[in-house]
């Protein structure tokens, strides 16, 4: 697919609606442009440009879309062990998917239902390096540290993650972990 054409239409359309006078509906309408991008909606189109960070994007075929949606029905009935094998055989059979924030996001959810917390905090880093404010792999991070008592980083990925949002367990694992390196006045904060 030749993305150049592509890549110059969207871009013209935004900036029409860039110069359009400030209104909620203008910024609707970009946030929403902005939103297609992010979910790589155009990805097959720029799949050769790289992405935030200079990570290059990474399209599924046709094939490896029908196993992860095998993957997340499993994974939504409650089967994280059949789940997981599907989205590591996928990693294993196409080394570049380790860069489909989709197929982490999906080995970090899986390991953390089955409580494998080492694996699933390396797995949230991963997809951390690909999607820095990613809420659930930050808040998965924070919760994988406090359960393998790292309360530094523990305490470093709650607060990150309270402040995209602020939520009961994302606040008490970050008071938990000032609690636990003697942080009063910060543990008391939370």
């Amino acid at each position: 697919v030749d993305s150049e054409p592509l890549r110059q239409i969207f871009d013209k359309r935004k900036g029409a609606i860039i110069g359009l006078p400030k209104s909620p509906i203008r910024t609707l309408v970009l946030k929403f442009l902005d939103s297609l991008i992010k979910q790589d909606v155009y990805s097959a189109a720029f799949e050769d440009r790289p992405a935030r960070g200079g990570i290059h994007r990474v399209v599924l075929t046709e094939a490896e879309r029908d196993r992860k949606r095998e993957a997340n029905a499993l994974y939504k009935s409650g089967e994280f062990d059949a789940a997981l094998k599907i989205v590591l055989e996928l990693l294993s059979k196409n080394s570049k998917l380790r860069c489909n924030s989709g197929i982490i996001g999906c080995i970090v959810n899986c390991y953390n239902k089955l409580g494998n917390y080492k694996c699933a905090l390396d797995y949230a880093i991963k997809l951390l390096e690909l999607e820095p404010e990613n809420k659930t792999a930050l808040g998965i991070a924070a919760l994988s540290a406090q359960r393998l008592e790292l309360w530094e980083q523990a305490l470093d990925y709650a607060e990150r993650c309270s402040r995209l949002e602020r939520n009961v367990v994302t606040l008490g694992t970050a008071a938990l972990s000032a609690q636990k390196l003697e942080l009063w006045g910060k543990a008391l904060s939370y």
